[in-house]
């Protein structure tokens, strides 16, 4: 659900993050194979890294509530980079010492290789890295806007994807959806900084790639928007009447049959079916 738009300090933004990511037990590996405190990385968009002013589009940035910690792959320096906001140090492990999971998640290997190589600076937005031959800045992703694809949203904000791989769908609700012979468009309204949208993205990206799979004729538009008060003056949100994200419009054969919004989404498939076959 929506609130008023607060500004809070670099720290205070990153300690929100780490504290608030959800994590679903998935396929983490024996607790004899992976390190007792620097785990469950989750894939993230929250930030991007930059260096010489342009965004590194190959860096990998993932976050852990356990560990408090980010990594970063493919970041340009040798090894994986392993930042603790807390202490604001910056170390290297060694690629090898990273095990990723199926859904996208990563944990380091009981005995990980990890070497100190000093501390990050903060301003008030960002974190600058500045290591021997090295130099680059974690900055705050801005937010998708517009319409976009399904390859466009998981690209930009990846942690929808452990859901998007992996949610478990209500099995006879999708039975109920395989009767579906029609035609029918869902328009997803959300934020990338949303924290609802983040719960429940991924949740719809997974309805969306099992619908595709059946041979449904069912085609899922997402719409990014800014954040409020901007969001209540596109011209989307007021067509359609936007109050909560995310929001899904969905038509039938052409003719807008409903509208699911925020935590409605927890059972995507659930409220789909309702209202493409008059439920499960």
């Amino acid at each position: 659900m929506l609130s008023r738009r607060v500004s809070l300090p670099l720290t205070a933004v990153l300690c929100l993050l780490l504290s608030s990511a959800v994590l679903s037990p998935g396929d983490a590996q024996a607790d004899d194979e992976i390190h007792a405190r620097w785990r469950d990385f989750a894939p993230s968009g929250t930030y991007v890294l930059v260096q010489n002013r342009k965004p590194n589009r190959e860096a990998e940035i993932l976050h852990s509530r356990r560990a408090a910690a980010f990594l970063i792959l493919n970041s340009g320096y040798e090894g994986v980079l392993l930042l603790e906001p807390r202490t604001s140090s910056v170390s290297e492990v060694d690629p090898a010492s990273v095990k990723r999971r199926a859904d996208g998640r990563a944990d380091l290997v009981a005995n990980a290789k990890v070497k100190s190589l000093g501390r990050f600076r903060r301003s008030r937005r960002d974190i600058q890295i500045r290591l021997t031959g090295y130099t680059a800045d974690l900055q705050p992703n801005p937010p998708l806007l517009g319409w976009a694809s399904y390859e466009e949203v998981a690209r930009h904000s990846p942690e929808y994807l452990v859901d998007a791989k992996t949610f478990p769908l209500d099995e006879r609700s999708m039975k109920a959806l395989e009767r579906f012979k029609g035609k029918a468009r869902i328009q997803v309204y959300y934020g990338s900084w949303c924290p609802t949208c983040t719960r429940y993205l991924g949740r719809i990206m997974r309805l969306e790639k099992a619908l595709k799979e059946m041979g449904k004729d069912v085609g899922v538009y997402y719409y990014g928007l800014p954040r409020t008060p901007a969001m209540y003056r596109d011209a989307e949100v007021r067509r359609q009447r936007i109050r909560k994200l995310p929001s899904g419009v969905i038509y039938r054969d052409g003719r807008r049959v409903g509208l699911v919004a925020s935590t409605r989404w927890s059972k995507p498939a659930v409220e789909l079916a309702r209202l493409l076959v008059g439920g499960s």
